[in-house]
């Protein structure tokens, strides 16, 4: 069974049983509605006031709150963390995804080449 199968095709009350430890919120991890939602929304906040900072201190990494660098790195892998979570916890298509990161990828590595957007 390939990474997130076992969630595919599962009734709703089949997900609970899964996550016994479930949240009080719809949205949140453990939630019966989109589950994780809101932890990748959270970190996704994460990692933009990071980016806010770094652009704030003209790309200087040592920041008053902490080190740019150490904090990107954390909240980019706590953002990669939510963002598998939410994937394989609702199901979604793993392979189309990837495909669309791929062609994503292609596009930006074009775009830092200088090719026009």
């Amino acid at each position: 069974m390939s990474e997130g199968t076992q969630y595919v095709g599962k009734t709703l009350a089949e997900m609970n049983a899964m996550f016994p430890n479930a949240g009080t919120g719809e949205f949140s991890i453990g939630g019966k509605l989109w589950p994780g939602l809101s932890k990748l929304i959270e970190e996704a906040g994460e990692v933009m006031q990071v980016a806010g900072k770094l652009i704030g201190s003209e790309g200087r990494t040592d920041h008053w709150s902490g080190n740019l660098d150490t904090a990107l790195i954390e909240e980019l892998g706590d953002l990669a963390a939510a963002m598998e979570f939410f994937v394989l916890a609702n199901g979604l298509d793993m392979a189309a995804i990837g495909a669309r990161r791929e062609r994503k990828l292609e596009t930006f590595r074009r775009w830092h080449e200088g090719e026009p957007a």
